[in-house]
């Protein structure tokens, strides 16, 4: 059987085709654009257990982060809280950590003025660990603005068991020095009852030999 198709045809038969290769094109792109998303995600994850410091840890978030997303400048600030602050809004914030050149510690400026900066807060249970700051000349693409709102969380928990360790540490240290302390001056405590005791027997005896 001979089927013969009208020209009509045949231009919704182009239509439909091109549809459907548009329409395998753009879920491609959707496709790589996930698997680039949590395929770095998890590298970057990875990356990031078992590591202690934090001064190092910063330094690898930055130096991975800012090249990944095609920035220029990246610079690690880290909330200081050695004094407690009734206020979170009065905690300062350290450049720990940075990456490209000249940046600088009050805005991570540089000579050529960047067209785009991103300023990226560090969370953990709504408390600010630390501020993640890109400078490019470009424009962020969405995939790569996806990339740095989904790791941001990551990153937050790396922190804050990392500074969890550290205070703990810091305070089974100083349990040890008390505990050290407090076996010294029980010590001390032992030897001066030893010494009262033996006072005592000679008062004892030197009451004795003056009643004899």
């Amino acid at each position: 059987q001979i089927t013969i198709t009208a020209p009509g045809e045949l231009g919704d038969l182009k239509d439909n085709i091109n549809q459907m290769i548009e329409n395998l094109r753009a879920t491609t792109a959707r496709n790589e654009t996930q698997d680039w998303l949590n395929s770095n995600l998890a590298r970057i994850s990875a990356m990031l257990q078992g590591q202690r410091n934090l001064r190092t840890v910063s330094q690898m978030i930055i130096s991975e982060l800012t090249p990944l997303v095609g920035a220029h400048f990246g610079a690690f600030y880290m909330a200081d809280r050695s004094v407690d602050a009734a206020d979170e809004g009065d905690v300062e914030f350290e450049l720990v950590a940075g990456f490209g050149p000249d940046v600088k510690v009050r805005s991570g400026a540089v000579d050529a003025v960047p067209s785009s900066v991103i300023v990226l807060p560090v969370l953990f249970e709504e408390r600010v660990q630390a501020v993640i700051e890109l400078a490019s000349f470009h424009p962020f693409p969405d995939v790569h603005r996806q990339l740095l709102s989904q790791i941001m969380e990551t990153i937050g928990v790396v922190l804050n068991t990392m500074l969890a360790t550290t205070r703990t540490e810091e305070l089974l240290v100083q349990s040890q020095d008390l505990t050290k302390e407090l076996q010294s001056q029980s010590a001390e405590l032992q030897r001066k009852q030893e010494e009262l005791q033996h006072t005592n027997a000679e008062i004892e005896l030197a009451r004795g030999e003056l009643e004899e």
